[in-house]
């Protein structure tokens, strides 16, 4: 970083360092300055003001430091970053190394159409397309990421065994829910007070219960859904 060190002294030099730190505190290791919060932040750990800020990342971008595509997007990017702390993801993490965005490229637009596009609906599009549909009557909606947050709670089985009790909870009985990994989780500390703190409890804990979504298997509302999920009859 001779050159941004150079030009900027110390600050240029702990500029690039705390850019780094904060890169490698956020979810997939992407800054976007599209979101007011963290374009604060970044100007709050690096005590720059929004024009040093941005004309220090210009510089960046310009040496190939983060990446520019990305940057003429207001969204940070570093690579080389990525690429140096990829061990720790192979090795300790066992997950998928993040990769770079494609979500912030601008599409084609046909002739007439409104430039004016609001950067935050990018990233809800881009994480409704993420967005899969799980369970027998094909219902319950998560994330990748929620998905594995599950299996790492529950383990494999007691993630399918929730995602299953929600779904026949939805076809059968019409239930809504804002977010369905919520839900779960919710019915899960009802569950686990109701057992009396077992943890990690799953809808199947006993090798005698039947799973959800086995011939056997007879639907019990969880403890408190009525309050976990909008219910409807319709």
């Amino acid at each position: 970083m001779f050159i941004i060190e150079e030009r900027y002294g110390n600050d240029g030099y702990a500029f690039w360092f705390k850019l780094l730190e904060m890169l490698g505190t956020s979810e997939g290791h992407v800054i976007d300055l599209n979101n007011p919060a963290n374009a604060e932040y970044l100007r709050s750990k690096t005590r720059r003001n929004a024009e040093q800020v941005t004309e220090m990342l210009d510089l960046l971008a310009t040496l190939e430091a983060i990446d520019r595509e990305l940057w003429a997007e207001k969204v940070v990017w570093c690579q080389k970053f990525v690429d140096g702390v990829s061990d720790v993801y192979t090795r300790s993490r066992h997950t998928e190394i993040p990769r770079k965005p494609d979500n912030y490229a601008e599409k084609p637009r046909e002739e007439g159409q409104s430039t004016t596009e609001n950067p935050q609906s990018r990233v809800k599009e881009s994480r409704v397309k993420k967005s899969k549909v799980y369970g027998e009557f094909k219902n319950v909606t998560l994330t990748e990421k929620e998905l594995e947050a599950l299996k790492t709670r529950f383990g494999e089985q007691g993630a399918t065994d929730w995602i299953a009790e929600l779904s026949i909870a939805k076809a059968s009985k019409g239930y809504k829910s804002k977010s369905d990994y919520a839900t779960i989780l919710s019915w899960d500390r009802r569950r686990k007070r109701q057992d009396g703190g077992n943890h990690g409890s799953t809808p199947a804990n006993s090798s005698q219960s039947p799973r959800p979504g086995s011939k056997d298997y007879v639907y019990h509302d969880p403890p408190g859904s009525d309050s976990a999920v909008e219910g409807s009859t319709g």
